[in-house]
């Protein structure tokens, strides 16, 4: 039997691999806000909060099921509009926070006669995080 010769940079590359997915083993570096399916009523809202510190990641998902799309705004912890989008049918977003502080994403219902039906998920991760990958 021969050895198998491996790069440099497939070993480090492992290395970072093994190292990303232990650090979601703790729940500091992968918390799920929401992974839900959810029914927002007509001009209704849902509104979810993350902790989150520098360096880590804001990752936001939402599909739409049934009724009306749907209207998603996050907001970082001064209030400020990160992201802002109406007619939503399906949005996947991965937003690299800077500050450390509350980011709220909100996903609303802007119709007056319909039900909406939506599959959103909200997660702050560092590394790798089972529920956005």
């Amino acid at each position: 039997m021969g050895r198998e010769l491996i790069s440099r940079r497939a070993a480090l590359a492992a290395v970072a691999g093994l190292s990303a997915v232990g650090g979601c083993l703790d729940d500091r570096h992968c918390q799920t806000i929401v992974d839900a399916t959810e029914t927002v009523e007509r001009r209704g809202l849902r509104v979810y909060d993350a902790d989150a510190e520098p360096g880590q990641r804001l990752y936001v998902q939402l599909r739409r099921i049934d009724g009306p799309p749907a209207r998603l705004s996050v907001f970082d912890p001064n209030e400020e509009p990160l992201v802002e989008r109406r007619d939503v049918d399906r949005i996947e977003r991965v937003i690299d926070t800077v500050e450390t502080g509350t980011y709220s994403v909100v996903t609303e219902n802007d119709s007056s006669t319909e039900v909406g039906q939506w599959v959103t998920t909200v997660a702050v991760y560092r590394g790798w995080c089972p529920d956005v990958f």
